[in-house]
């Protein structure tokens, strides 16, 4: 019996002949499998050329505009430690010569010397400089907590402060303008704690110009001392002393007069300290104010007491007693503080200073006092100053009776100046600050140069309103003249015109392979093969092509068309290809650097308004080779473009392909279980068939 189709599709295997029908149902699925990938290389080519055209577009604003490299020029310094600078348009190249008479400096403060345990007073001030005011709020503390003060990036732009060491454990504040020039002036226009005058870098106007004229209301001649250690310039109190003043009669104290003095206490125990570290060193001896100096040599220890054998250089006797009263002070302040390391007691008395005086309404008196955190520090000082409305509330003048000094507590040593009567200042301009710099590193003053036989003064060193187009950046001061001279950046000019025709020509090159007609070249790349003609026919592709092109080979209009309109008059040439339109080099820019150059420097201007001219006297270039380039490739490359718009078009047909194939591979699997299920059917009814073939044989005896 011969086998039936079944039986050879059962020996095949229905599996083979089902993937046969399928593969031949997916057949468009295929096809839209390559559309789709063909869609993708469009995105991709379409990203590269946006690319192109956006360096393109970056090269040609080079060429035009306020950052225009036309704009630009060399500057050249004969004596760049005088002056440098730099120059642009509209400025005219030449030789120039400036006499720099004076450069501008910032205001620079300096501090009194600082230890560095010093505690400072809470104040609330405000600083002046440039015209502005500029508040602060201090609540005390150290120095390096003042500090932190101007760390705030707004006070960062005008002032500076910073730290400079002087010695073991001093150091000094220097407080800057960051702007130089006369503007650059600091004025304290408020201190409510005199923490400027605590510093030092502030001292009271009126006192500064009354220090000549001030008169000492209190000296060793009409002090009780008691034996305390003083000289002309000040006085010691230790722990437990009293003094106080021997007026013959009342001082005076008229409106707006007043008495300043300024009191430094030192913990004893830093006193010892210090005392154990000068004699394991050496002591170098003692400044004294007249600048003579007393070398301590030798010291002689006999049973417990420390005498001091100096060596002495001739000054008078009442400073000699004024020296050995402060070393026998000094030796009674070590003993103290080993007492007082034994058994401190808990708590101190800051009060000072008792002022007794009359007024109209009687004998009254006033107690000062040091800070109130004067015990809690190693050392520090304070300034006090007294007039009639500190006493009387301004009711009138008052007349002093009598000074008493004390020092009550038990952990310090204080040193008081003597206290000395300053007049009333005269009057001023409300808005004049009360206060003056005690300590000038640097004055605020402006720069002054000479040009052309005129002399001219500006606020900081950097002058760009004395020649057009021209900015000195003044270095120092200097007799004889600085000269320059302004010249065109030509290096400059033609590396970004090089730049710019390299990139024109990488767009060019990608956009004839993309509309190219032709087969693609044996020895083109496989990168090449795949995108030629990629957008062949597509009239975005060929117009983009067109006007580049145009742009190349139009004239561009200048002040003076009749010498400059072209790009080959600039030394820059379009290629032309006669015979095959496919060509790769077809639409490119051809620059020959040597003719370039001559055609440059023949008419600068000229070829500079070539690639940006303005046509309607709004200082904005509106037309040229560069303008034109930026504003095509614009049109293409930028967000909402040409290009970005075909992009999105491919975006939206690939979304289209994936749902039309997933509906048809949908299809395509139904087909192929409906293609299983018949086969197995058809399998089911042989194997019945040969049933009965095999039953019907044996019914009939095998006949």
């Amino acid at each position: 019996m011969p086998a039936s189709y079944l039986d050879l599709q059962k020996q095949n295997g229905y599996g083979e002949m089902i993937n046969k029908v399928i593969e031949a149902k997916r057949a468009p699925i295929r096809k839209k499998e390559e559309e789709k990938k063909k869609e993708q290389l469009r995105i991709s080519v379409l990203g590269d050329l946006q690319k192109e055209l956006t360096t393109l577009r970056n090269y040609s604003t080079r060429l035009y505009g306020a950052d225009s490299i036309f704009n630009e020029y060399k500057f050249i310094p004969e004596s760049p430690e005088i002056l440098v600078g730099s120059a642009r348009k509209p400025a005219v190249p030449g030789s120039y010569e400036v006499r720099v008479l004076q450069v501008a400096s910032a205001h620079r403060l300096s501090s009194r010397d600082l230890g560095e345990g010093e505690n400072l007073p809470a104040s609330d001030f405000t600083l002046r400089t440039g015209g502005k005011n500029w508040d602060f709020r201090f609540g005390g503390g150290s120095v390096a907590a003042f500090k932190r003060l101007f760390e705030r990036p707004e006070i960062q732009k005008v002032f500076s402060v910073a730290s400079v060491r002087k010695g073991a454990g001093q150091s000094v504040l220097v407080l800057a303008a960051e702007k130089a020039g006369a503007a650059s002036r600091i004025e304290l226009m408020k201190d409510s704690g005199k923490l400027m005058d605590a510093l030092g870098l502030f001292a009271d106007a009126a006192r500064a110009e009354a220090v000549a004229g001030a008169e000492a209301v209190l000296s060793q001649a009409n002090f009780d001392g008691n034996g305390l250690a003083m000289d002309r310039e000040r006085f010691v109190l230790e722990p437990g002393a009293v003094a106080m003043s021997r007026f013959s009669r009342d001082l005076a104290l008229a409106p707006g007069e007043r008495i300043d003095l300024a009191v430094s206490w030192r913990s004893l125990a830093a006193l010892a300290a210090a005392s154990n570290q000068a004699g394991k060193a050496g002591d170098r001896g003692i400044e004294l104010a007249t600048g003579l100096e007393l070398p301590l040599r030798d010291r002689i220890a006999m049973e417990e007491d420390v005498f001091i054998l100096p060596v002495l250089r001739p000054f008078d006797q009442t400073r000699l007693d004024a020296l050995q009263a402060e070393r026998e002070a000094q030796r009674r302040a070590e003993e103290a503080a080993q007492k007082s390391n034994a058994a401190k007691p808990a708590a101190t008395n800051g009060q000072f200073l008792k002022v007794r005086y009359v007024d109209g309404e009687g004998i009254a008196e006033k107690v000062f006092s040091l800070p109130d955190d004067f015990a809690a520090t190693p050392e520090g000082s304070n300034a006090f100053s007294l007039s009639d409305k500190d006493l009387t509330g301004g009711k009138g003048g008052v007349s002093i009776r009598e000074f008493q000094f004390f020092n009550r507590n038990t952990h310090h040593q204080l040193r008081a100046s003597w206290p000395r009567r300053l007049p009333a200042p005269p009057a001023e301009a409300s808005n004049a600050s009360p206060w003056k710099p005690a300590r000038e590193i640097s004055p605020a003053k402006p720069a002054r140069l000479e040009y052309r036989g005129v002399v001219v003064e500006r606020e900081g060193n950097a002058v760009s309103d004395l020649i057009d187009g021209v900015t000195l950046d003044l270095r120092s001061a200097s007799e004889k003249p600085a000269r320059f001279r302004v010249e065109w950046n030509e290096e400059s000019i033609f590396n970004n015109l090089i730049n710019f025709v390299g990139q024109y020509n990488l767009a060019m090159e990608q956009i004839n392979v993309l509309i190219n007609s032709d087969k693609p070249p044996p020895d083109a790349k496989e990168e090449v093969k795949n995108r030629w003609g990629l957008f062949r026919g597509e009239i975005s592709m060929t117009l983009l092509k067109d006007k580049l092109r145009r742009i190349a080979i139009d004239p561009h209009p200048t002040s003076r068309p009749e010498v400059v309109s072209l790009l080959s008059q600039a030394g820059i040439s379009p290629v032309f290809i006669m015979g095959n339109p496919n060509d790769l080099n077809i639409g490119k820019l051809d620059m020959k650097e040597e003719e370039a150059k001559k055609a440059f420097r023949a008419n600068p201007d000229l070829v500079g308004e070539l690639f940006a001219f303005d046509t309607d006297g709004d200082r904005m270039p509106d037309t040229g080779v560069a303008v034109d380039t930026g504003k095509l490739a614009r049109s293409y490359d930028g967000r909402g473009a040409v290009l970005d718009i075909q992009r999105e078009t491919c975006k939206r047909r690939i979304e289209q392909l994936e749902k039309e194939m997933k509906h048809e591979e949908a299809q395509v699997e139904s087909y192929r279980k409906k293609l299983v299920n018949d086969f197995s059917e058809l399998e089911k009814a042989q194997k019945e068939m040969e049933r009965m073939g095999k039953y019907l044989e044996g019914a009939s005896g095998g006949k």
